[in-house]
């Protein structure tokens, strides 16, 4: 079981130096070589919440190498086993996993959806998770662009930059203002590349301003 959470949490490791480009794509197969090596010994009863963990890297490994299909499996594996358990937060967080597997397909219906309950989810939960609900509202504008919905993709770019601006706020320390917006700051990406597409320059500098 311990060998289980080792390998798991180097494949991690792996994956997110390849994610912060501070590794090439070979990162990725060390990673899920690691990762299917703790998916066969943490299967036993009562790991549940740790099969689930392995599944979500499993799934965000596929996903890094374009295997879609396989990134599929592991997802909605794990969102299968979220619904068993009654886990909301977990099921949320695959949910948007699954809504970029489905983007990524090309299957836009499914996607939304996916988005759209997700985010359902996570607006009642007791404990609000804004980091993960600004995740969601990003993708949704990535969607809503895709399909030439400008106006309600500004709306939910929107509200993802408002929730990472709030939470901004109260971070204290330079290190962890650097972590936060470290993994925040492809909303402020995403949203400069919206204000090109519908032609206002204009509006792009004032998002890189507000990313700095």
């Amino acid at each position: 079981l311990y060998q289980g959470k080792v390998l798991r949490n180097l494949g991690v490791a792996y994956l997110r130096a390849f994610e912060r480009r501070d590794d090439d794509k070979e990162a990725v197969h060390k990673a899920l070589a690691c990762l299917q090596q703790a998916w066969r010994l943490v299967q036993q009863p009562g790991n549940q919440r740790l099969i689930a963990s392995v599944e979500l890297e499993l799934g965000a490994a596929a996903k890094s190498l374009g295997r879609y299909d396989e990134a599929l499996t592991h997802y909605q594996s794990r969102a299968d086993r979220c619904l068993r358990f009654g886990w909301a937060h977990p099921l949320a967080l695959t949910l948007n996993n699954l809504g970029e597997i489905f983007f990524l397909r090309g299957d836009w219906n499914l996607a939304a959806r996916a988005y759209d309950t997700g985010l359902a989810i996570l607006t009642r939960l007791p404990n609000p998770d804004p980091y993960e609900e600004a995740d969601v509202w990003a993708n949704l504008a990535q969607l809503y662009q895709a399909q030439g919905r400008m106006a309600e993709a500004v709306a939910a770019s929107d509200a993802a930059i408002r929730l990472v601006e709030t939470l901004r706020n109260p971070l204290q320390g330079e290190s962890v203002r650097i972590g936060f917006l470290g993994s925040r700051i492809q909303v402020y990406e995403q949203r400069v590349l919206l204000d090109l597409a519908r032609g206002d320059a204009h509006a792009g500098l004032t998002t890189l301003e507000r990313a700095k």
